[in-house]
């Protein structure tokens, strides 16, 4: 676990306290998840139909824009601790789809437990490129109060985008398609 950290720490070149509360808020928000389990446990609903509907595409498409967007749009504060709040979700997304992929395999739904992992990997991997590309963007422009700060911040961003592209297109693209089956199709 310490040597994550490290290389946690290391990687996105922030202090080992931002690792630590992260790891905390998984924590957290899995005695969460399992204290709601434990409360409402004979009222579990985990999902066992499934299907792809052009509706859901376009939500779940919907969705994985919003993702972009929202790691894009904290890339441009120049401080480490702005992208702990996009990471806070997404870790506490990833936290709840892992307990319900063990409730799929408890159910013996693998069906279901295989698109939930494709999920989990999907979004974790999008997720933390989308992290360590926002982070090298904030890095490559250290902030000055002039007019080419855009300019700069969106060259820093499409060189890495460049760098990374294809594990982001991927957990992207596989994020958003296990959405589009899990999902029931509405836009909004």
């Amino acid at each position: 676990m310490k040597t994550l950290q490290t290389k946690l720490t290391k990687l996105f070149q922030v202090p080992l306290l931002v690792v630590q509360l992260l790891a905390a808020w998984c924590v957290a928000i899995l005695v969460i998840c399992l204290w709601l389990l434990a409360t409402h446990f004979f009222s579990v609903n985990v999902i066992t139909a499934f299907g792809l509907t052009w509706p859901s595409v376009l939500h779940a498409t919907w969705s994985g824009c919003k993702l972009l967007f929202w790691y894009g749009a904290f890339s441009l504060i120049p401080w480490q601790w702005s992208l702990v709040i996009p990471v806070m979700w997404n870790l506490a997304s990833l936290t709840g789809a892992g307990l319900q992929l063990v409730l799929a395999l408890l159910q013996g739904n693998l069906a279901v437990a295989v698109l939930r992992l494709a999920f989990i990997l999907g979004l974790g991997v999008a997720a933390f490129y989308l992290a360590l590309l926002a982070r090298k963007t904030q890095l490559a422009i250290p902030f000055s109060v002039n007019r080419a700060y855009f300019r700069r911040w969106w060259q820093g961003l499409a060189v890495n985008i460049s760098l990374n592209w294809r594990w982001l297109a991927g957990g992207w693209a596989l994020y958003v398609l296990s959405l589009a089956i899990f999902n029931p199709g509405h836009l909004f």
